[in-house]
């Protein structure tokens, strides 16, 4: 359960490679061994523009990691309010908790 190129690509900042491999087949939503998504990826270095293009392309805003917690909680923990915007938005879970409830 590695990585796979779309979510290097959005943990790197790269939207129209992150597009591209979307188009090719790259899974959207694949779960690396800490359950992180390419969505999550994205949120947690801030990469607005992967986060634009993974939801735009179905990307699941309310996916959990082996944490509990959704990208939304990585972006709120940064104070990135436009990526928070973005996933509250295309219908993040603003009371989403974590499997320890914060």
């Amino acid at each position: 359960m590695g990585n796979t190129s779309v979510q290097l690509a959005a943990r790197d900042g790269h939207p129209r490679i992150v597009e591209k491999l979307i188009e090719a087949g790259g899974v959207i939503d694949h779960k690396d061994s800490l359950s992180l998504t390419a969505l999550h990826h994205a949120c947690v270095r801030g990469k607005i523009n992967c986060v634009q293009v993974l939801l735009k392309h179905g990307a699941d805003p309310n996916s959990k990691d082996k944490a509990g917690k959704p990208p939304l909680f990585y972006a709120a923990f940064s104070e990135d309010l436009p990526i928070c915007k973005e996933l509250v938005d295309k219908g993040g879970n603003v009371n989403a908790c974590d499997d320890h409830k914060l």
